[in-house]
Formats: structure tokens, sequence, C-alpha cells
């Protein structure tokens, strides 16, 4: 049972009584809350905002308050408090929990303070009766009277800040329906003529007219999620968007209707123009009949006020929020528990809670080493919190794994953005300087080489990592490295690059000509600038390419051979996305491995290179011992 689900509701002449349902699913009948005398039936409810007091008006003028224990009243409960506003009470509101309206036939509005028992103010509000009265504000009141119009009161100055142009009250006027809606701004009453109106409290109360109904009408609730209106001429049943711009569905009812209340949030109370009422259940925008009842002769229903609705409900679904979050935490530590906590996850992103669902997915990764699911969970956590303070452990957390996996530029990003918030978190401070002297903020992907991705494993992770980050993989990497060959003279570069060039381009392989550049290299752990000479393959389909480092000292010179693979030679288009251009590197990686064409041009030039570079060193040689 949901506390609130709680609705109270008045009778009339022939049950004139205070009422509540606790449990509307299982009761019909109610629980008695006071008997008022004959005659006196009740036309006026009202709950305190905080729902510790209910306020019951009457026809003979007599105004008794409650006290409400868990949202709830006891059975023929005492009263709190009990004063005659004559002729009759036709409407109620509450300010505070200790401050009560209420509106008399005699067109004034009364303030009363509950704790002393006693009158604070009166003013005269309308002529003919003050017929509906709500709370839009602190101290601003909403009131319609028998003169047919829509009055704003400051209740501090107890001055009129805004009157209507005059309208058709409904046929009982005493049950005119006024409500309010504090997210949309609207305030919304009925009229004898079918059109509801609603004015934007927000916007100088512009006032807006919607046909509703056929006739006559009086009953409306105004919720979080939807807007109830039901006419005592027509017989039907409208469920609204707040926004009033969208009829969601319509549904006839069995009679008439004189007033609509919440319980809850997914329930209404109908009361019927024969004194029978109904509870309906609401789902996505549907309203499902429950079994209707009758004996209680009702006049008018209230549930608890929609704003403690909300903050009750933000409460309850924080407290699951939070056990979810604590039994995934336990779970996350039990392999074998895996099931249990895919359906946690499932669960948290059904109810709305994204964030959480993905710090638990994160949080797995993190568990299982999987570093790449980790970051799409970590990504999309920090884009579903913004840039408030409650994104910072999780911004610390993507800046630490992006730090981890080789991304030091991204992690500086993230990790300033922490700064922006609060300049002193942690130790971002000292992470921004240590992320300063990482290797790769040395490197640039379309020039430089990584030696780190010699497994197919590794290159095909990276190209994953990029198409995440929404980045188009460039890097040229080393498929493996050959044997470093040392010879005791020292040459010069140049010379070695020359004749090398020369020999590859009489090979006749219509290879493009080959080139001294140097570059940087990545390669077990260490970052070194090397120079050599790069053999782009006529296999541009595959990437592949061979270079020969060269390495001269003063003493001796060593060669190092390598395979590559490059995707700047595929001819990719720029126009491609990140996704679109990292698929068609992966495809021709994977090709490129298995390409037994590939392993043959590799072997062959790698073959061609040391024969020349043999050669070379011995012309080298003999040209010195002629020189001497």
């Amino acid at each position: 049972m949901a506390k609130e689900d709680i609705i109270f509701a008045g009778g009339g002449s022939k049950s004139p009584s205070l009422m509540m349902w606790s449990n509307p699913d299982n009761e019909t009948k109610p629980l008695i809350i006071s008997q008022f005398p004959d005659k006196y039936s009740v036309y006026a409810l009202a709950i305190s905002p905080n729902g510790t007091r209910i306020a019951a008006g009457t026809k003979a003028g007599l105004l008794r308050i409650y006290k409400l224990t868990d949202f709830k009243a006891s059975e023929n409960a005492p009263v709190l408090f009990e004063i005659f506003h004559l002729p009759a009470v036709t409407s109620l509101a509450f300010c505070t929990d200790d401050i009560l309206v209420s509106g008399g036939l005699d067109g004034n509005i009364k303030a009363w303070s509950i704790p002393e028992k006693q009158q604070l103010a009166e003013f005269s509000a309308h002529s003919d009766g003050v017929f509906a009265l709500r709370q839009i504000g602190s101290l601003v009141l909403a009131s319609i009277g028998g003169d047919s119009v829509l009055r704003i009161w400051d209740m501090d100055s107890v001055e009129k800040k805004y009157e209507s142009d005059s309208f058709v009250l409904p046929r009982i006027r005493a049950l005119t329906s006024l409500d309010y809606n504090s997210d949309t701004g609207l305030l919304v009453h009925p009229s004898r003529s079918g059109d509801l109106h609603a004015y934007d409290a927000r916007n100088d109360f512009k006032k807006h007219i919607i046909s509703a109904h056929e006739g006559d009408f009086c009953a409306l609730a105004y919720g979080n999620d939807y807007m109830f209106t039901a006419g005592s001429q027509d017989a039907v049943i409208k469920i609204w968007s707040t926004s009033l711009d969208n009829l969601i569905t319509k549904i006839s009812a069995p009679a008439g209707v004189l007033a609509v209340g919440w319980a809850g949030s997914k329930k209404i109370m109908t009361v019927f123009t024969d004194g029978s009422g109904q509870f309906w259940n609401v789902n996505n925008g549907d309203l499902l009949p429950g079994e209707r009842f009758d004996g209680s002769d009702l006049r008018v229903a209230a549930g608890l006020p929609t704003e403690l609705i909300s903050r009750f409900q933000t409460v309850s679904i924080r407290q699951w929020r939070d056990k979810k979050l604590a039994e995934a935490e336990e779970l996350i530590e039990q392999p074998e528990k895996q099931k249990e906590l895919d359906a946690i996850v499932d669960e948290l992103s059904q109810r709305g809670f994204s964030a959480e669902a993905a710090l638990v997915l994160a949080d797995i990764a993190k568990r299982q080493g999987k570093l790449l699911w980790e970051l799409e969970s970590r990504l999309a956590l920090v884009e579903d919190l913004g840039d408030g303070e409650t994104a910072l452990p999780s911004l610390y957390a993507l800046g630490e794994l992006l730090q981890t996996i080789k991304e030091p530029k991204l992690a500086q990003h993230y990790l300033k953005k922490i700064l922006r918030i609060d300049e002193n978190y942690l130790d971002v401070n000292e992470r921004i300087e240590q992320l300063n002297s990482d290797p790769f903020l040395q490197l640039c992907p379309d020039k430089d080489v990584r030696g780190d991705l010699m497994q197919k494993e590794l290159v095909l992770q990276e190209l994953e990592k990029h198409t995440i980050l929404k980045k188009k993989f460039s890097w040229r990497t080393i498929l493996a490295v050959g044997q470093t060959i040392s010879f005791g003279v020292n040459v010069k570069v140049q010379d070695v690059t020359n004749s090398l060039s020369e020999a590859i381009v009489k090979s006749g392989d219509n290879i493009p000509l080959a080139d001294l550049s140097q570059v940087k290299l990545f390669h077990r752990g260490q970052l070194k600038d090397i120079v050599w000479v790069y053999v782009p393959s006529a296999l541009k389909e595959l990437g592949v390419a061979f270079a020969m480092e060269i390495c001269s000292g003063d003493v001796e010179t060593e060669f190092t051979p390598y395979d590559i693979f490059d995707p700047a030679l595929l001819g990719i288009s720029a126009t491609v996305s990140p996704q679109e251009h990292n698929q068609r590197i992966e495809e021709m990686c994977l090709k490129l491995l298995k390409s037994s064409k590939a392993k043959k041009w590799l072997a062959k030039t790698n073959k061609l290179a040391m024969k020349n570079i043999r050669q070379f060193i011995k012309k080298f040689l003999a040209q010195q011992d002629n020189d001497y």
C-alpha cells in the first residue's frame, strides 16, 4: 500500500460526514473520520501542504480541522479546531500547515490560525459568495466568486492583483473546481458552457479557453502527469497533457460527474451526480474503471496535494534507487551473479535512472578489466550528469581511465572540466601536470608510429576505442620488427637511402620512390626518434608498407626492418563518419594479416633492402681501402 493513494471525500445531506480511503484497491467502504449534524452537507475540503491537517467546510457554515498522521486520519478523529463561517463555507485552501483560509457564501475570505484557534484576517472578495479557492504561491491566493470572475490576491497586503473577464459558473456553483500546476504555471477552472479556462500565472495571467465538454461541467483535477476534466452534463471523462495542448483520451462515465480527486499519481476518484463514487486506474494515458460504490451520498473529493505526492514519490524513488545500487555493489564482487546484476541495470534504466545504470555498468566493466566497455559507460554517464557537482566523481574516473588507455589529451580535457566546477578537487591539478609528460602527447597520429599494437587483438581494440570516442584511426602501426643488423662502420644516412631507393625502383614493382624521413616511434613503453627509409607498397588496398631504420653512430651503423600497416595508403574518403572510417580500416587490417600477397611483398622487399645494404657497405669499405 502506497501512502500517496489516500483520498478524502465529503458527504451530502443523507450522509453528512468526512470520509477517507487509504487503500482504494481493496476498499469500497470508507473510514468515517467525522460525522456532521443533519443538513450539514460537506461542500469544501482542503489538505495542508505537508499533509498534516485536513479541513472540512459545510453548507451550514461549520468549519472543522483534523490532524493527519502519516497522511491519514483516525476513525472518529478529535477536532483540532472548530469554528463557524456563516451562512455557509463554500471553499477552503491552506496557505501553510498552520494557516487556513475559508470562502463563504457571504462573499468574504477569512484567514484562520490553527495553533492559536483564532481568526487572523477577513476581507470582502466577491459578491454573492466565494465558491473556489486555490493557493498558487506562498502568499498568493486565487478565488472564484458568485460575481463570475476570478481574482488573484496578495495575502500579505490583502491586495487584488488580477481580475478576469466574467464567465458562466457551473450550475452547482459551490462545487466549482479551481486547480493549479506549479510546473506549467497554469491555473484552471471549468464553466457551465463546457469551456475550460486556463490562466498563465507566469505571463500576467494570460487567458486561454479550451472547448472541453458538451454543456455544464464543474469537475477537474490537475496532477503532475495529467489533468482530468469530467462533465456533469455529457458524462465524459477526459485526460489531458499537463500543458493542455493535447487531449490524450476520453471515456464515457456511468453518470454525470460532480467532482474528481487524485488518489496518488496513478488513480483518481470520481463523484457522480447520484452521490455514488468510483475509482479509476491511470495507466499510460488510459483510464481503467474500478468497481462503482454508493451509499455515501458523496459531494466532493480531495487527494493529497500534488506537490506533496511529488515530494513523497521523489523520496521513495531515491530510497529504491539507493537500495538497488547497494545490491549491485555487492553483486559486482560475485561473477556468478551476472544475471542478477543485468536485471538491476534494466530496472534502473526502466525507472529513468540511466546515469545510475551507466555507473553500475562502468563498475562491472572495471572489475572485469573490460576497459572499452567501461569507457562507453563512463562517457554516457558524464554526458547524462552534465556539469554539476554530482558529475565530479564520474569525470575523475573517466580521466583516470582515459590516461590508462593512452588518451592523455582527452584525459586532460575531462580533468579540466572538473576544475571549472571545483578548482581544488582531489589531486586533479597534479594529474594534469603529470599528463604533460605522457609520451602520447608528443605523438602525431598522422605522422608517427606505434609499435605497441603488434597483435591483431590490440589493433582491433584501438579501432573500437577510436570509434567509441568518435575519432578516425590514422596511426601507422608496426606489424613486425625484423632482426637488427650492425656494421662496424659509420656511413652517411642519405647515401644509404639513395642506394636503397635506386634498388627498389629497379626492382620493377611499381613502388613509389622510397624516401628518408624522421618519425617518433612508441615501442616497448619507450618513445624514441628514429630515421628510416619508408617504402609504401603498390598494394594500396591493403595499406601495407616497409621501412628500414638507419641508426648511424660514431663507430657503427645499425639497420632494423619493419613491416607496417598504414591506413593513409587506403585512400578512405575524408567525408565518411569515424565509424565508417574505422570499419573500413578494420576490414583491410584483417585482410592484410591473412594476405599471402602482402607477406610475399614484405619478404621480398626486406630481402632486397638487406642485400642492397650489404652491397653498399661492401662498396663503402672498398672505397675506404682505396682511399688509404
